[in-house]
């Protein structure tokens, strides 16, 4: 009988160390960086809450809540904009299929001062991997769709921008050796008779990171970029 017993607190155990590792190696997706030029990161861990800036307080400052499934829930921003703070909230919504898989991440913007156009819903449309394949703007700046495509370690590495007003662009992600993004070159496709070419470049250099691997401090063109990851 105490030799069952042991089994049991045996298996118990392995069972509590498999789920606390599943937990720790879990990505959380965060999609952030605007209404019309929105990034894709894959964070470490079980993510609660993102704060981009010094604090709430600041000129300039993003702060992002996650559910415990890693869902985006909610944010709340504050930046400077030709001269204008504005004020940004946005709700987020998950759709799932009936196998329990995320399919659709709804954000209801609320802007103040609208002046952009910005007020409105965005929707990403995700794949059987979970992963953000598409975008579609509703009323929201204007009228685009995004593609995404991703490498062979799932990172993003590909990203198609087209709408009514919006010129087509074409980014292209490439990463370091840790996985984390180096560059993102921007691109004008090749259309008609007209040869496509690298418009701009953007460099990320990564300063400090926290005990999950996620970067809290980076360095792109003059600006630095300090945030604050807290977890479940």
């Amino acid at each position: 009988m105490k030799k069952v017993v042991l089994v049991v607190q045996f298996l118990i155990l392995v069972m509590v160390v498999a789920s606390c590792k599943h937990q720790d190696e879990r990505k959380t997706i965060l999609i952030d960086g605007g209404v019309d030029d929105e990034q894709i990161e894959m964070l470490n861990g079980s993510v609660k809450e993102v704060l981009s800036g010094d604090s709430t307080k600041a000129d300039n400052f993003n702060h992002i809540y996650f559910d415990q499934r890693g869902n985006m829930v909610r944010a709340n921003a504050k930046y400077i904009s030709y001269h204008d703070t504005v004020y940004r909230k946005v709700v987020y919504k998950s759709e799932y299929d009936k196998y329990g898989k995320r399919i659709l991440l709804k954000a209801n913007y609320s802007v103040y001062p609208d002046s952009c156009g910005c007020n409105g819903i965005l929707k990403w449309k995700f794949d059987n991997k979970e992963r953000v394949i598409e975008s579609i703007s509703d009323k929201i700046r204007f009228d685009h769709f995004i593609e995404y495509k991703y490498d062979s370690l799932g990172r993003v590495n590909y990203k198609n921008v087209w709408g009514k007003m919006e010129d087509p662009e074409i980014y292209r992600y490439k990463y370091d050796n840790n996985n984390h993004l180096k560059s993102l070159e921007t691109y004008e496709p090749e259309i008609g008779n007209k040869k496509g070419h690298l418009v701009n470049t953007i460099n990320f250099h990564y300063l400090n990171f926290d005990s999950h691997n996620n970067w809290i401090m980076m360095v792109t063109g003059t600006d630095t970029i300090t945030r604050k990851i807290t977890y479940y």
